[in-house]
């Protein structure tokens, strides 16, 4: 009898001894939990942020900065060399001042391959060349550096740098005016290519009161001394040594 009090004597105490022992297992991994949770997030409040992937390497031109041993652009022209491509955008210097424009909507470019369907054959016939956009030209004197809708110029025509062709060499340029380029197109570029001795500029308008096609020629005192406006669907000479009769039908 006396050893089986002592049996279930030593039971209790094994079983308390067990469950002090999970009690005390139980609080140790509470409190490692909380150390864990505590040295993660030291704010309570701050939010659970998914981790991010590194940033890319900043590109050459933003490298320049103030102390840099290289020169900082100090011109407008310099400016717009060290510009990176601006896909979508066209970037000019009017007047003295860098320009940045949006490129024109599916019915602007419409409008401008249709004036280049016309003009490619003549210009080839002429051994000349057709540029649908993408052409820079710097205008002689202030060197102003402009992008037209549409140039035609001689397969020999000079260049100033790389990317531009020099603007007394040119046959003729074009304009599509946008909703965002009535004042440079009508105004400032209108003047722009009558000082860089450009024959003929041709200004295709659907912004006007009533949509119109203008063709500006016959240079004088560096202006345009013969104007010519038609609205849409009406035939419109281009002057020599052109020399067609274009129809305007193809701008609506």
């Amino acid at each position: 009898m006396v050893i089986t009090k002592v049996r279930r004597a030593a039971k209790v105490v094994a079983e308390d001894s067990a469950e002090e022992e999970a009690v005390e297992a139980a609080e140790e991994a509470g409190d490692e939990a909380e150390e864990a949770q505590e040295t993660q997030y030291d704010d309570p409040w701050e939010p659970l942020v998914e981790p991010q992937p590194p940033a890319p390497p900043p590109l050459p031109h933003a490298e320049l900065v103030p102390g840099d041993d290289r020169r900082l652009p100090a011109t407008p022209r310099e400016l717009l060399g060290a510009l990176p491509p601006l896909p979508r955008l066209r970037a000019e210097i009017i007047e003295g001042k860098l320009i940045v424009s949006p490129a024109g909507t599916t019915k602007h470019g419409r409008r401008i391959a249709a004036l280049f369907r016309v003009m490619d054959p003549i210009a080839a016939e002429k051994d000349w060349e057709a540029f649908p956009g993408h052409c820079g030209v710097c205008i002689e004197g202030p060197r102003d550096s402009v992008e037209p809708d549409f140039v035609i110029a001689p397969v020999d025509c000079p260049q100033w740098g790389d990317s531009e062709l020099v603007s007394s060499w040119l046959i003729m340029v074009a304009e599509v005016v946008s909703p965002g380029s009535i004042r440079v197109d009508r105004e400032q570029k209108l003047r722009l290519f009558a000082l860089g001795r450009v024959p003929m500029y041709l200004l295709i308008d659907p912004e006007d009161t009533q949509p119109s096609v203008t063709v500006f020629s016959g240079l004088k005192d560096d202006a345009y001394s013969v104007i010519s406006k038609v609205p849409f669907g009406t035939p419109i000479r281009l002057p020599e040594p052109i020399g067609i009769e274009l129809d305007t039908s193809i701008f609506k």
